[in-house]
């Protein structure tokens, strides 16, 4: 079993509570730590410990984690809060940043969410990316990103690099192998209202997921106009970053030189350059259908 790492955002989008909750269920995941990220991390850490004492994994360390000024748009939903109930957080929470340098070398660390904990990782333990067997993102574009409303969208979309651009080319430039799961082929993964029929049905963690993820649908997609497709529960972009840190059968990797800079309006983006990247795996292709499927069975298989 692979050693692993989760650094989140959990509380704004579900995909993150489906991420944990894969992380715990997947048979080739050892998972050693979650640790939070972005705007409330105390509130995020409490998400992570309920989830995961609800999932039978509350030996797993979770630690609190770093936010910068402008994240706070990252809000977390109510949906959320509501599973939380009046936990603060407490007790106090090691610190994510200490926890992510101090891990045993060979560690996969798995980003879904923005860069800061990692970079601020990297500054305090400079040789840390390269004890890492491999640090896979989910971020980056590298191509057009097709939504569910039909837009096409360049890498503003990318929330996990837009959040902290500083963060993100400094944790991205540093020497990891690198593995990057974009969101141009990320919104094309989607749980569908009959997977989370099935989720209804399975033990406490499955219905608590299936919970979430109606009320993050009916709080981002059913509120404000929003146009999306009617079977569209939840879009998958942090599960399937999880199972991409291990083998993943529903996913083409290629090999590309791959930087990370600062364009003209201030965003982190990933740009492929022959002359000053670094190699880097990047998913290309996927098996949407295939993936979403098997991750439900693999959520019921408790």
């Amino acid at each position: 079993m692979a050693p692993i790492v989760v650094d989140t955002d959990v509380g704004s989008d579900v995909d993150d509570a489906l991420a944990i909750a894969l992380a715990i269920r997947h048979p080739e995941i050892d998972l050693r730590a979650v640790t939070t990220v972005s705007s409330q991390p105390e509130v995020r850490a409490g998400l992570a410990a309920r989830l995961l004492a609800i999932g039978g994994a509350d030996d797993v360390e979770v630690a609190v984690g770093r936010s910068v000024p402008g994240d706070e748009r990252n809000v977390i939903g109510a949906e959320h809060l509501d599973l939380l109930g009046g936990d603060d957080g407490s007790p106090p929470r090691p610190d994510a940043v200490a926890v992510l340098g101090a891990v045993t070398p060979g560690t996969r660390i798995v980003t879904i969410g923005q860069q800061t904990n990692v970079a601020a990782a990297v500054a305090a333990v400079p040789s840390l990316p390269g004890t890492i067997a491999r640090l896979t993102v989910m971020g980056g574009a590298f191509a057009a990103v097709h939504t569910a409303d039909g837009r096409v969208h360049g890498p503003e979309r990318d929330w996990n690099l837009v959040l902290d651009p500083a963060g993100a080319v400094a944790s991205l430039s540093s020497e990891w192998r690198r593995r990057f799961v974009p969101i141009d082929i990320t919104f094309g993964a989607a749980l569908t209202r009959a997977h989370v029929d099935r989720l209804r049905r399975g033990d406490e963690l499955c219905r608590v997921l299936a919970a979430l993820v109606e009320g993050w649908r009916s709080r981002t997609l059913g509120a404000g106009g929003a146009s999306a497709p009617d079977d569209l529960a939840a879009f998958l972009h942090d599960p399937l970053a999880v199972a991409c840190a291990v083998e993943c059968a529903f996913v083409r990797v290629e090999r590309m030189p791959v930087t990370v800079v600062l364009d003209g309006r201030g965003h982190a983006r990933t740009v492929v350059d022959e002359l000053e990247g670094r190699d880097a795996e990047v998913v290309r292709a996927l098996d949407a259908s295939g993936f979403a499927d098997w991750l439900v069975d693999t959520l019921l298989s408790s």
